[in-house]
């Protein structure tokens, strides 16, 4: 059997929000609720970087809001969000690596135009 990866972010949104809705606290837990959707959206798609730093500063609001507003706490996660920024994403990470993309690029510019439909006023 298969795993539909395309449906796990889906199920685990709609099963966050029932637990929310169960337990009576939608605040801040829809904040930890959408980071566990980005969590799973990332594993669906091959651990998106872009994807897992939106979930860290969902987490980090959630956590922000849980314990109460406190400026070392917000200071901290600055300097955790500027360490994710530094390091960039790592190679395995990308899809595409910089030159595959170069290639793409040449590839999708070199090829020959499409055919041009007759009375089509966008290839006029």
């Amino acid at each position: 059997m298969e795993i539909q990866r395309k449906y796990v972010p889906a199920a685990v949104f709609f099963i966050g929000l029932g637990f929310l809705f169960l337990m009576h606290h939608l605040f801040p837990g829809f904040l930890f609720l959408v980071a566990a959707v980005a969590i799973a959206q990332a594993w669906a798609n091959g651990h998106n970087h872009d994807t897992l730093r939106v979930a860290a500063v969902f987490a980090g609001l959630g956590l922000l809001f849980s314990i109460g507003f406190s400026l070392p706490f917000v200071l901290v996660l600055i300097g955790i969000g500027l360490l994710f920024m530094a390091f960039g994403r790592p190679k395995h990470w990308h899809r595409f690596s910089h030159e595959s993309w170069d290639r793409l690029k040449q590839e999708w510019q070199s090829e020959e135009e499409l055919p041009k439909r007759k009375n089509d006023s966008m290839y006029i």
